[in-house]
């Protein structure tokens, strides 16, 4: 199971990560894909904070892009294929 960070942690991530790094990670334009992303595979709009968590996490570092899937799979709640169709978009 994919352990969320803690405040502390992605607090301190976010005065490491570059400016334009951590521009990129408010943007409307991740925001909107992410939620894009979501609703395309069925998420409804209560699952798409979780699954615009698991998008930071990767961005900053705390989840590697190949455990992706597992992480969407273990905050999200939806299925393998659901999970791994999502990581894959």
């Amino acid at each position: 199971m994919t352990t969320a960070p803690t405040i502390d942690q992605v607090e301190a991530r976010l005065e490491t990560l570059s400016p334009r790094l951590r521009s990129a990670l408010f943007s409307v334009e991740v925001t909107k894909a992410g939620e894009e992303i979501g609703l395309a595979n069925g998420l409804y709009d209560g699952d798409i904070p979780f699954l615009a968590d698991v998008i930071a996490w990767v961005l900053m570092g705390f989840v590697h892009s190949s455990d992706t899937t597992q992480a969407i799979e273990d905050h999200v709640d939806v299925d393998t294929e659901t999970a791994k169709a999502i990581a894959q978009s």
